[in-house]
């Protein structure tokens, strides 16, 4: 139909079984339980003793599968079109085994064994059954309106079959400004789709689905320089803004047991990262990066959780013809606490790994040894409903042998 014209099938299917085995409470728990057989701490109608621990066992079989045809042609010199047009299909079906809830207890239980019913297919499932179509078309169009200056416009057009549509445009201006440096302006939005956990989980003791959820939604703006150094040494520098909305969280609720999805959280951050990719010699490899970012929620509070500064720094030392040794570190800020968590802000922490491995046959058999958090960090991952967090693993010790055919 064009000239260069270049077309693509692209057709694949994926089916997956996962299984996730919980004790929520251990051995010998003590539980108020309610009428409906979950756990009630407003109104119970019985408590209960779990000799065993308060066990489930939530499994899925899914079924994933997309058809697409891609297209790039040039309709006229110095101007490119990419376009994609096609269709996945997503079903998930959930099975659960569990010595709790509605199907389970009838809230008059005072001795609860660890004896498991299996409640799939049943409206005591954790999720039902469920499926979604997905339609999508994206187009992307590419000017070269000098020899230095390249235009893209683009965008994603994408339909569910169970919450509706959305489109998302982007922008992007590329400048050549001299041999050596290159300027980008950024611009785009994006989302991300309610799951069908969000959407519709169901008899779990502490979320909750919402089928009236809407994708979450993202607006971002980057501007980022790129600068060749010598032939062995880039550096990039890139500052953005970012809004994201209608964030996914799960939300006590007036009249429901435990927290809900709502379309409830609204974030707006920017920031700046450095990155370098250096190799000073022929068997030497540096790259390292460095983040800011000031992120604030919808009441103008610092973002809990999230640590404002990041950097990394990963070296790739080739000691001969079959043994290399890799050295990576990370350091991770301060993270602040959420405003209803009076704990003290949570202190930063480091994590340096190691690898050094030996080609005991060229491109076939491995010998490595791995040893992470080498400097023992006893640093910890932020919880608002653990008091001590979680900590991070010790000092790790593994011995790898790896065979590829």
């Amino acid at each position: 139909m064009f000239g260069n014209d270049e077309t693509t099938v692209n057709v694949w299917w994926q089916e997956k079984h996962s299984e996730f085995p919980f004790t929520i409470f251990p051995a010998g728990a003590v539980l108020p339980i309610g009428s409906d057989g979950n756990l009630d701490f407003v109104a119970p109608t019985t408590v209960a003793l779990f000799e065993d621990g308060y066990i489930g066992v939530p499994s899925n079989d899914s079924q994933l599968g997309q058809a697409s045809i891609t297209s790039i042609f040039e309709p006229i010199p110095d101007h490119t079109v990419r376009w994609q047009l096609g269709v996945e299909y997503h079903k998930h079906s959930p099975s659960e085994q569990k010595n709790f809830g509605p199907g389970v207890l009838t809230g008059t239980e005072t001795f609860v064994s660890g004896r498991l019913t299996d409640v799939s297919g049943t409206p005591y499932a954790y999720l039902p059954e469920k499926s979604r179509n997905i339609a999508f078309l994206s187009v992307q169009d590419t000017w070269q309106l000098t020899e230095d200056i390249a235009l893209h416009l683009g965008g994603r057009y994408d339909d569910y079959s169970d919450f509706g549509s959305t489109v998302n445009p982007r922008l992007g201006i590329v400048w050549q400004a001299t041999e050596d440096l290159t300027v980008k302006l950024l611009s785009a939005t994006a989302y991300r789709a309610p799951s069908f956990y969000d959407r519709y989980a169901d008899n779990n003791p502490v979320n909750l689905g919402n089928p009236d959820l809407q994708p979450e939604e993202i607006d971002t703006n980057e501007f980022n320089l790129g600068f060749t150094v010598t032939e062995n040494l880039l550096v990039e520098i890139s500052v953005y803004h970012y809004e994201a909305s209608n964030l996914i969280e799960y939300v006590a609720t007036p009249g429901v047991t435990g927290r809900r999805a709502e379309n409830h959280g609204r974030i707006e951050g920017q920031g700046l990262e450095w990155s370098m990719q250096w190799r000073p010699t022929q068997n030497l490899d540096v790259s390292t990066n460095f983040s800011y970012v000031d992120n604030e929620d919808g009441e103008q509070m610092s973002l809990a959780g999230f640590a404002e500064k990041m950097a990394s720094v990963n070296l790739n030392y080739k000691t001969s013809e079959r043994s290399n040794l890799n050295l990576f570190w990370q350091y991770t800020g301060e993270q602040n606490r959420a405003k209803t968590d009076a704990r003290q802000s949570l202190e930063s922490s480091q994590w340096l790994s190691s690898k050094f491995s030996y080609q005991v046959i060229p491109q076939e058999l491995e010998l490595a040894l791995v040893i992470n958090n080498l400097f023992d960090d006893p640093g910890v991952t932020p919880s608002n409903s653990i008091t001590e967090d979680y900590p991070i693993a010790g000092r790790q010790w593994l011995l790898q042998l790896n065979y590829q055919f």
